[in-house]
């Protein structure tokens, strides 16, 4: 599928890139679900190459690897309890 991406509309990847950009802010595992819907609905997310050909990105993968990188927040806070209770601080990864 290499050779298919000079032939791919600029803004191809566009619903990909917003995906993450979202994802990297996320603080808590249960607002990945948010996120998902966002990209289902995004405009850019449409067209046979992404649908049928699977060019786009997965966001089964996406949900595996934030599990593995967000299973506890610094400060002792699990990923699913909101961050800012108290004086507790915490880093979204």
């Amino acid at each position: 599928m290499k050779w298919m991406l000079p032939t791919l509309r600029q803004n191809h990847f566009a619903a990909d890139f917003d995906l993450i950009y979202g994802v990297e802010r996320l603080t808590r595992m249960r607002d990945f679900a948010a996120e998902v819907e966002r990209f289902n609905e995004h405009p850019a997310n449409r067209g046979w190459l992404r649908r049928s050909m699977l060019m786009r990105a997965s966001t089964s993968r996406l949900r595996a690897l934030i599990r593995e990188t967000l299973p506890h927040l610094s400060g002792g806070l699990r990923a699913e309890e909101p961050v800012g209770r108290g004086t507790e601080t915490a880093a979204p990864f």
